[in-house]
């Protein structure tokens, strides 16, 4: 392993133990207002590099989220900036699956008519790194505007078949699945053109592990609770897995015909250190597998890849951890009952 690789694991891993613990959450939870929660996360040493500048006592939700989209972004660019030189690089992953992700709020926003709201919540430090310019993207009104605006962008030719007849804008579940295959098609061909051997085992295993993460809230969400039918729950699904194959898919959704879904997603051996546990609902279950899983790669891989991968992971559960505390504070939920519905 290269002196800048391992440089790389022992910073993410740093920086992990700068990451939230239980008593920070509580902490977190028991302030009686946003701007109260901002100012005490200011004061916690993983935040106060990217927090330092907040002055406003009054700071409101989509400030805070944009701060901590910002957080997690600064804490990536910080340990991987040196490989960004390689435009279209694995290490790049994390700009490209936020890129995608906003692109599917904007065609949301504008095909809502509601592309102020897209201005209000994009997180504006996120341009400097992309190549799409999501300020003219937004001026588009129409689907076909919303293309034009990309030419040039991969994104292009991964939109262009869903340009509709008569419609304005196609489905957005369309968009995000068209978007979600795009993503993980990318990312399984870099990996396998960048790595090699055990470290690509390694990372092929992270991607895959969160594609059956994904299928099985998709068959939760699609069935358990909008009924959609099984092929068109199939129609959604990402054609990647580890230990949820296809087959698995078809096999569990012909059984929900009959028996409730949760509890058969409950028996997958993903879930089970948490399926047994008291009080603990789905998403929260699967999110709670989730960061066993990533904690332990974090920890043990040798490699820059799976350890940067499974960090990322590890924030985008903090950052939902304290999206729920912001939540729970705005709506005066008391505090024990939001620690309840943390990934700790």
């Amino acid at each position: 392993m290269s002196a800048g690789s391992t440089a790389v694991v022992a910073k993410a891993r740093c920086k992990y133990g700068k990451m939230l613990t239980l008593s920070d959450y509580r902490q977190l939870a028991s302030k009686s207002d946003v701007s109260y929660m901002v100012a005490a996360l200011k004061t916690l040493p993983g935040y106060k590099k990217y927090f330092s500048d907040v002055t406003d006592s009054s700071v409101r939700r989509n400030q805070a989220e944009q701060l901590l989209y910002k957080w997690m972004l600064g804490n990536y660019t910080d340990l991987c900036n040196f490989k960004f030189r390689q435009k279209n690089g694995f290490f790049r992953y994390l700009l490209k699956r936020e890129e995608i992700a906003q692109i599917i709020k904007a065609i949301m926003y504008i095909s809502a008519g509601e592309h102020e709201n897209f201005i209000l919540y994009f997180p504006m430090f996120l341009q400097k790194y992309s190549e799409v310019k999501f300020m003219e993207l937004v001026k588009a009104r129409t689907f076909k505007e919303v293309l034009s605006y990309l030419e040039g962008t991969a994104y292009y030719k991964v939109l262009k078949p869903l340009l509709p007849e008569g419609a304005l804008f196609p489905e957005i579940r369309a968009v995000e699945t068209i978007m979600g295959h795009h993503f993980h098609e990318w990312l399984t061909t870099t990996i396998k053109k960048e790595f090699s051997g055990k470290e690509r085992e390694e990372v092929e295993k992270c991607v895959l592990h969160s594609a059956d993460i994904y299928n099985m809230k998709l068959c939760y969400r699609l069935k358990g609770i909008f009924k959609m039918t099984n092929e068109e729950v199939m129609d959604n699904h990402l054609p990647y897995h580890s230990r949820f194959s296809e087959k698995e898919m078809r096999i569990l959704l012909e059984k929900s015909d009959s028996e409730p879904i949760e509890a058969l997603i409950r028996k997958h051996p993903y879930f089970k250190g948490t399926a047994d546990k008291e009080n603990l609902d789905f998403e929260t279950m699967v999110s709670q597998s989730k960061l066993d899983f990533f904690r332990k790669k974090l920890m043990l891989s040798q490699y820059d890849s799976v350890v940067l991968f499974s960090f990322v992971e590890l924030m985008t559960i903090e950052i939902s951890n304290l999206t729920t505390i912001i939540e729970g504070i705005r709506y005066s939920i008391p505090s024990a009952e939001i620690e309840k519905m943390l990934i700790i």
